[in-house]
């Protein structure tokens, strides 16, 4: 009896799936790889800064100006005042109410400020990569074999990773890539060479 050839045949087996964070770059990572601040990543934060100002000076507009007048036209009303002349009606805005709007107004704008600086500080610079030398704002530049760790937990979920290194002179570190902070195409190429260089590392010991 001839056997069924196709059962004769070992079934191929399917490669495990990879995330598409993981899975090799569709073209090779150039030799100068360079990742600036995303711009949406600033773009989004000066629009909620200029809000933030922009309420603080709305506050300060009705403190000063808009409840006052309000308050103002209640108490020239006829209607409102007794025979002694007296305020006897009910004001549209306390003391309190006048307060807390200028309260706000007057601490919106600093806290808008200090947002600002904050962001800007977070994606000052850019990540840079150049002949496998790695330079990421805060830390110095360290070469590719110099990676001691990379933590990925957060890399599929959020394009986070920590890179630990160990510089020739000593220094050591914890840099942070992040492909919402910075450019993602080109931080997503570093991230991937730091894991094909670890990778080769592992292999070749």
């Amino acid at each position: 009896m001839i056997p069924d050839a196709q059962q004769a045949q070992p079934q191929a087996t399917q490669p495990d799936a990879m995330t598409s964070r993981d899975a090799p770059a569709a073209a090779p990572i150039p030799s100068v790889v360079v990742a600036r601040a995303g711009r949406y990543y600033r773009n989004a934060r000066f629009i909620m800064v200029t809000l933030v100002i922009g309420f603080g000076a709305y506050f300060l507009y009705d403190g000063f100006i808009a409840y006052p007048k309000k308050n103002d036209v209640e108490r020239a009303k006829p209607e409102n005042i007794n025979q002694a002349g007296e305020f006897i009606g009910k004001l549209p805005y306390s003391e309190w109410d006048i307060f807390l709007q200028k309260a706000l107004g007057f601490a919106m704008p600093p806290l808008g400020l200090a947002y600002l600086a904050f962001f800007m500080r977070r994606s000052r610079g850019e990540y840079r990569m150049e002949n496998q030398q790695i330079a990421i704002p805060g830390h110095p530049p360290f070469h590719i074999d110099e990676v001691t760790k990379l933590d990925k937990k957060l890399w599929d979920r959020k394009g986070i990773a920590v890179v630990s290194y160990e510089t020739a002179s000593g220094q050591k570190g914890a840099a942070t890539l992040d492909d919402f902070i910075y450019d993602r195409k080109p931080t997503d190429q570093i991230y991937d060479a730091i894991v094909a260089n670890l990778k080769d590392r592992a292999a070749s010991t």
